[in-house]
């Protein structure tokens, strides 16, 4: 066989690329995030992949090399990277051949009405951001000198940028380490019939989400004053709580993302409704709870902010 006839049979060889990576993710506790979008850049190109139930998402077929990593749906400040292991001989390798795609920044802004339930907290986590840059990005929100997150159903209309985007490096033959920031900490003070503190209390968590999943029950005991805290999933609509109290057990139920801003009448009613007022829905209901709350707290002479003001920082907004 000729020089030339060699040449050209190793040209028509297809030549493969046999190199694999993978990016795990997963939550704060650990837990396998499945379903994740995960997009590998290379110069300008990118190929997208989403992680399986184990949290993984795995690339094969690739060049020998250095390449980046981006969890693209997710804001920069909701994942961080946490290192990286060597994947063993036979995970380091695979032929299945990826799809490349020319890379482009996603940029569009998308609008959002307000429906009852809703609050900035489950919007940033169902669009892949922060509650604060939601807060930072639609000024309108601020008229009201209300408090961050506090939003009114038919009446406001949220602008939703897209994540701010960040890139981690990672090698073939690696497996590559990101965790979640999907949580949100809620604190509740226990108090008994007569306003004293439930300290080392039991108590049973039962928490549901946006989508109707029912979270595994937790258990604790509140601290020396009678706090409770715990972190939860964004995506948390309402709960269950149940104290134990001497014999018995006392339940109380739990909605999340329902609180008006303090500067609405309906906002100042959930406030005394969670600090043990009975307001109501009628003016005469919440005037009553007003008196109550302004007796209990030395404040029969002061002015409407005041007491309001009041309201809103023993509710621990």
């Amino acid at each position: 066989m000729s020089h030339e006839e060699s040449e050209a049979a190793v040209a028509r060889c297809p030549i493969y690329d046999v190199h694999a990576l993978e990016v795990v993710v997963t939550n704060r506790k650990g837990s396998p995030a499945s379903g994740v979008a995960v997009a590998l850049y290379r110069g300008g190109n990118v190929c997208r992949s989403r992680t399986r139930s184990d949290g993984c998402a795995r690339f094969e077929g690739l060049a020998e090399g250095d390449y980046q990593y981006s969890l693209e749906l997710f804001d920069r400040d909701l994942w961080s990277a946490r290192g990286g292991v060597a994947l063993d001989e036979q995970a380091a390798r695979g032929e299945r051949a990826p799809r490349w795609l020319v890379a482009s920044e996603r940029a569009e802004e998308a609008t959002h009405e307000v429906a009852a339930g809703e609050c900035l907290i489950q919007l940033a986590h169902e669009h892949g951001t922060t509650a604060e840059a939601l807060w930072e990005h639609n000024a309108s929100l601020h008229a009201e000198q209300r408090q961050p997150r506090m939003l009114v159903a038919s009446e406001d209309t949220v602008r939703i940028p897209p994540p701010r985007q960040r890139r981690q490096d990672v090698r073939t033959g690696q497996r590559a380490l990101a965790e979640l920031d999907g949580v949100r900490d809620i604190e509740l003070e226990l108090l008994d019939e007569e306003g004293r503190p439930k300290a080392l209390a039991e108590y049973f968590l039962s928490l549901v989400t946006t989508s109707g999943t029912a979270l595994p029950q937790r258990t604790g005991k509140t601290d020396g004053a009678g706090v409770l805290r715990e972190w939860i999933p964004a995506d948390v609509a309402e709960g269950e709580l149940l104290v134990r109290q001497g014999d018995g057990v006392r339940k109380r139920r739990l909605r999340f993302g329902l609180m008006a801003p303090a500067t609405r009448p309906a906002g100042v009613r959930g406030r005394l409704a969670n600090l043990g007022y009975a307001p109501g829905d009628a003016d005469t209901t919440t005037a009553a709870a007003l008196l109550a709350f302004r007796r209990d707290h030395a404040l029969e002479s002061a002015d409407d902010e005041t007491v309001r003001k009041r309201v809103v920082e023993l509710a621990r907004d």
